[in-house]
């Protein structure tokens, strides 16, 4: 299955196509792309930057925290 995964996103298949046409769960299309480990399946894939607002709520929290010890 992860043959057919990569073919069509060489093709251009969003994995949203992907999931809609295999009838497949978005996470089994990534599992399937992380399987063949080659990077350019991932290429136009749109990753999480959750990691940037817990490094600005972490700000946030130390100024508040410091505006009310003073």
């Amino acid at each position: 299955m992860s043959h057919v995964v990569l073919m069509l996103t060489e093709h251009g298949w969003t994995e949203a196509q992907i999931s809609e046409h295999l009838g497949m769960e978005l996470d089994e299309i990534i599992r399937l792309k992380q399987i063949t480990g080659l990077k350019e399946v991932f290429a136009n894939h749109q990753f999480s930057k959750s990691w940037e607002e817990f490094e600005e709520n972490r700000k946030n929290r130390k100024k508040n925290t410091k505006k009310e010890n003073s």
